[in-house]
């Protein structure tokens, strides 16, 4: 019974991130390169596993925000060597990817069972249109301190 009530105030709870306006996530969604920078959307799909937690996310150490479910961030920077991490209460997981001025890059993070929370991963979505179709179906997070479409610094 005890088991019983922790899945169900996992799977019934829902983390929340603060939201961007719809008019920032529409611009977002319109998947417009920057010319000079790499354009990086992280995001994470619906689901029910680990809807619970919300999940920091982070760009070469500089957080974005937090991922709920269907949520995603936006980071805009130089051209080079990156690392993409997401954390959660139990682990962190980190890719790297190398990118070019001018290219959109998307990475999903996802839940994963944990042993007492979710655990967290990240991972580099090849097909730019999979990624597209996967952030359209999501909300633009609010930022932390940059307003979308800025470079960070």
């Amino acid at each position: 019974m005890k088991y019983a009530l922790v899945l169900l105030a996992l799977l019934g709870g829902c983390a929340s991130a603060p939201l961007a306006s719809k008019a920032a996530d529409a611009e977002a969604k319109e998947f417009a390169p920057v010319p000079g920078k790499a354009k990086i959307y992280v995001y994470r799909k619906t689901g029910v596993l680990g809807s619970a937690f919300a999940f920091q996310v982070a760009v070469d150490g500089r957080v974005l925000g937090n991922l709920s479910r269907a949520t995603y961030a936006v980071y805009v920077g130089p051209p080079g060597l990156h690392m993409v991490s997401s954390t959660s209460p139990e682990d962190s997981s980190l890719v790297e990817m190398t990118t070019v001025g001018g290219m959109i890059y998307f990475v999903e993070q996802y839940p994963q069972w944990g042993w007492f929370r979710a655990r967290t991963e990240v991972r580099i979505i090849a097909e730019p249109d999979k990624g597209r179709e996967a952030v359209r179906k999501c909300r633009l997070i609010q930022p932390f301190g940059q307003p979308v479409g800025e470079e960070q610094p």
